[in-house]
């Protein structure tokens, strides 16, 4: 059996045209949205098939194959607020908007263990470094701990909050919604 992650560079229908999908062994397939700088996507099961993108001219966007799809918000994971007050940034989805993520800029990925990607960007001077550690199972419950987040050398496992709950700091430090 192979334990490897595999990776999906091209256009993913639900993400920005920086979609990248990484299937995992364990049966569980995210997309990072690098203009988002966060996960678009979860499902489970099937990965993708990209016979869409090697026949004539490639055009379109693909749909993930698989079962139970979770969509969530185009949103960055991270922000630099001025205080606990402040909106969160709104990436603009519109056809010719700039949907980039705010006070972020994507630094690549690098593979790690089994060919799974640990995604890198940067706010101001801390790189930051996200992962997905899957949970096997014949249907993975998103759990805490499923997702990593390291930045400045410190590691903090991130647990679930409820999607109109936030976190923030004292000004200039950097929060997540």
């Amino acid at each position: 059996e192979n334990n490897e992650a595999v990776m999906y560079r091209n256009f993913i229908q639900g993400a920005s045209p920086r979609g990248i999908g990484v299937g995992y062994p364990e049966k569980i397939n995210i997309c990072f949205d690098a203009n988002a700088l966060n996960i678009v996507m979860t499902w489970h099961g099937a990965f993708m098939d990209g016979a869409k993108h090697w026949n004539g001219r490639g055009q379109g966007f693909q749909p993930p194959l698989g079962h139970y799809l979770v969509s969530v918000k185009r949103a960055q994971a991270i922000a630099q607020l001025p205080d606990a007050k402040a909106p969160w940034p709104e990436l603009k989805t519109d056809n010719n908007d700039d949907d980039r993520a705010k006070g972020l800029r994507f630094r690549g990925y690098k593979l790690g263990e089994s060919q799974r990607p640990v995604f890198r960007y940067s706010a101001v001077e801390t790189m930051i470094e996200d992962y997905v550690i899957p949970q096997g199972g014949p249907l993975p419950p998103i759990r805490a701990k499923s997702r990593s987040l390291a930045a400045a050398n410190i590691t903090t496992l991130l647990e679930p909050i409820a999607p109109s709950s936030r976190l923030a700091t004292t000004p200039g430090r950097l929060a997540r919604p």
